[in-house]
C-alpha cells in the first residue's frame, strides 16, 4: 500500500466513523427524547388522577388514564426497541474502528464500547442499562394503568 492509499483509507476511516458517530448521537438522543416525552405524559396522567381521585362522577376519566397509561407504555416501549436497534447498527462499525484505532496506536483501553458491556456487579448487577431501566419503567407504568382502568370499572 502506497502512503497515497493509506492516506485515502484514512480518510475513508475517518469518514466511517463520522457518519456511524453522528447516527448513532442522532438516534440515541432520540432515544432519550422519546422517553422524556414519556415521562411527561406519565406525570401529566398521574396528576389528573391525583387531582380527582376522590370524585366518583371521574370513574370514566379514571378509566381513560388508566388505558392511555398502559397503551402509551406499549406504544413507547415499541419505539424504545426500534431505536435500541438503530443506535447498535451504529455501534458495529463504531466497535471495529476502536479496535482498529486500538491496535494501531497500542492503547487496548480505547475500546471503550466493548469495555462497556462488562457488568459492574453487585445486588442489582441484571438492572444497570438504559434498556432494562426502560423496559421495567414501560412494564410498571403500564401495570398501573391496568390497575387504574379495571379499579374505575368496580
Amino acid at each position: 500500500m502506497t502512503e497515497t492509499d493509506k492516506s485515502a483509507f484514512d480518510d475513508a476511516e475517518k469518514a466511517t466513523q463520522s457518519y456511524a458517530w453522528g447516527y448513532f448521537a442522532f438516534h440515541a438522543q432520540q432515544r432519550q427524547t422519546v422517553f422524556n416525552f414519556f415521562i411527561v405524559l406519565i406525570g401529566a396522567s398521574l396528576a389528573a388522577y391525583a387531582a380527582t381521585i376522590d370524585k366518583s362522577s371521574a370513574a370514566k376519566f379514571h378509566f381513560v388514564i388508566g388505558c392511555v397509561l398502559a397503551t402509551s407504555s406499549f406504544f413507547f416501549w415499541r419505539l424504545d426497541e426500534r431505536s435500541r436497534r438503530l443506535i447498535q447498527l451504529a455501534e458495529a462499525p463504531l466497535k471495529q474502528i476502536e479496535l482498529r484505532l486500538a491496535q494501531r496506536t497500542g492503547l487496548t483501553s480505547a475500546t471503550i464500547l466493548f469495555q462497556s458491556e462488562n457488568k459492574v456487579g453487585g445486588t442489582f448487577a441484571r438492572v444497570e442499562s438504559f434498556t432494562q431501566i426502560y423496559r421495567l419503567t414501560f412494564a410498571m407504568v403500564g401495570s398501573v394503568g391496568f390497575v387504574i382502568a379495571f379499579a374505575s370499572i368496580f
